[in-house]
């Protein structure tokens, strides 16, 4: 079966989302009052860009299986298509991080234990090997019940109906569980994860889908006022900053109010026809998303002992890293993320098959 067209908006918002979250990172080394001004103007919740990850990748779930069959081996070709897509270049970023502790003599046995269980996608605490890999933990506990939701087939609807319902009643029931036996407290981060703000963003970006996929006609007289009342919005709270937390009680509300808004536009016949940079950039995302944390700490490192020093504080050493970041992503993309992943991907589907 052939993959569905790629929607360019939602290339697009990935590409923005990334370079929020990459600039974020980086912003706090900026000295210099102007620039820390207009750094903290439009990237202060660039923290934000993870959120809006969240909703496209609970859109493109849906849009991606929309119309296919469920039960066990959809759900199960699913999965592994999901972690073919995840896992190969996220050990790749944990390893190079690693060998970054290694060569600074940071590694210690209860290191080697976190990134190990960092690699199984366990939510180790306070954070797993890599920083961004908490994201990750969040998204595969996703595919595994979008997979729950693809085993009831026709039901499928009903059951992460049942799933998001618990998890927001959990949510506002429990707010830790140290009730928990000693025995069983390996479970606690799990269960912690699974009612983390973020998780309602998913299903935001799963009824957003079924809205952009259905024949419901919206009219360019009203989907474009629409669309510039929710996309105004989360750029209001975006840099006006009002509840800048991440999740769905934080700015999740303006990353879901962000994407409907584009879907909207979208379906009324005015949507937004991103240029060939800014695709390019979406397609790399993850890629992106995965090392430049690792790329900026190495390269910085690297410069702080040669005379260069002294000129790493400075928007122009921002703009070099980030060139430099998606240079790296490129050929991460084609070599890990199109090559190794496929491969990966090939092998599980023909274990499904032989089984």
């Amino acid at each position: 079966m052939t993959d569905k067209p790629q929607i360019d908006f939602i290339q697009a918002l990935r590409a923005i989302a990334a370079m929020m979250v990459l600039i974020w990172h980086f912003r706090p080394q900026v000295k210099g009052d102007l620039e820390v001004s207009a750094l903290t103007l439009f990237f202060s919740n660039g923290f934000s860009g993870v959120d809006i990850f969240f909703v496209i990748s609970g859109f493109i779930m849906v849009y991606s299986t929309g119309g296919r069959p469920g039960g066990a081996r959809s759900a199960l070709e699913f999965l592994a298509k999901r972690f073919s897509r995840i896992w190969p270049l996220y050990a790749f970023g944990t390893a190079l991080y690693v060998l970054f502790l290694m060569y600074l003599g940071w590694m210690t046995t209860g290191e080697y234990i976190k990134t190990a269980l960092s690699l199984v996608f366990y939510p180790v605490s306070p954070a797993p090997a890599l920083d961004v890999g908490w994201t990750l933990n969040i998204e595969m506990y996703f595919y595994l019940v979008f997979a729950v939701c693809l085993f009831f087939d026709r039901l499928r609807w009903l059951a992460a109906g049942v799933w998001i319902a618990l998890t927001v009643i959990t949510q506002n029931l429990i707010s830790d569980f140290s009730s928990i036996p000693e025995n069983l407290e390996f479970i606690v981060p799990v269960l912690t994860q699974a009612i983390h703000p973020c998780i309602p963003e998913f299903f935001a970006g799963m009824l957003i889908a079924c809205f952009f996929m259905s024949n419901f006609k919206v009219a360019k007289s009203v989907g474009l006022p629409v669309a510039g009342v929710l996309v105004s919005f989360a750029t209001w709270q975006y840099l006006g900053g009002f509840y800048n937390k991440p999740g769905i009680y934080g700015m999740g509300s303006g990353a879901i109010a962000l994407v409907l808004g584009f879907a909207i536009a979208e379906k009324s016949g005015c949507g937004w026809r991103p240029g060939p940079i800014l695709m390019w950039i979406g397609k790399i995302s993850f890629s992106i998303y995965i090392l430049h944390t690792t790329v900026g700490l190495v390269v910085t490192r690297a410069l702080s002992g040669t005379f260069l020093s002294g000129y790493l504080n400075g928007v122009g050493y921002i703009v070099f890293l980030t060139v430099l970041i998606l240079a790296l992503s490129a050929l991460t993309h084609e070599y890990i993320e199109k090559r190794l992943s496929s491969m990966l991907s090939r092998r599980l589907s023909r274990c499904l098959a032989r089984s």
